[in-house]
C-alpha cells in the first residue's frame, strides 16, 4: 500500500511505500503518472476522496481505481444536470489552457454517446 506521494524531478511523481522504499513515475501521460484520471485539482476535495499527495497542482492517488472513483465522485457531486457539451467548458474551460471544442470532440469519440446526455 502507498502512503503518500510527492513531485520528483522533471514532472515524476514519486510514491512511497511505508517501509520507505519508493517507485518512480515518470514519462506516460501526467494523468497515468498521478494515476488521476480526470486531472483533479489538489486540495480538500481531493483529499477527502483519497489523494495520497499532489504533483504540478494535481492530485495524486495511490492507485488507478482510487482515482477513477474520485472522479466519478466529482463528476456526480458537483456537475450533475451538465450536459456532456457544457461538461468541458465547466472542467476544463480555456482559461486553463484547455481546447473545450477538442474535449467535446475526444468525448463523443471516445464515449459514443450523444452530447445531450446529461451527467446522472
Amino acid at each position: 500500500m502507498i502512503v503518500r506521494a510527492i513531485e520528483g524531478k522533471n514532472r515524476s511523481v514519486i510514491y512511497v511505500f511505508p517501509d520507505g522504499n519508493r517507485v518512480v513515475r515518470s514519462g506516460g501521460s501526467w494523468t497515468w503518472r498521478t494515476n488521476n484520471p480526470g486531472a483533479m485539482k489538489r486540495g480538500p476535495r481531493a483529499n477527502r476522496l483519497g489523494s495520497i499527495g499532489a504533483a504540478g497542482g494535481f492530485a495524486v492517488f495511490p492507485d488507478y481505481k482510487t482515482g477513477r472513483k474520485a472522479n466519478k465522485a466529482l463528476l456526480l457531486s458537483v456537475y450533475p444536470g451538465t450536459t456532456l457539451y457544457n461538461l468541458p467548458k465547466r472542467y476544463s474551460p480555456k482559461e486553463d489552457w484547455n481546447d473545450v471544442q477538442r474535449y467535446r470532440q475526444l468525448l463523443r469519440q471516445f464515449t459514443a454517446l450523444d452530447l445531450k446526455r446529461t451527467i446522472r
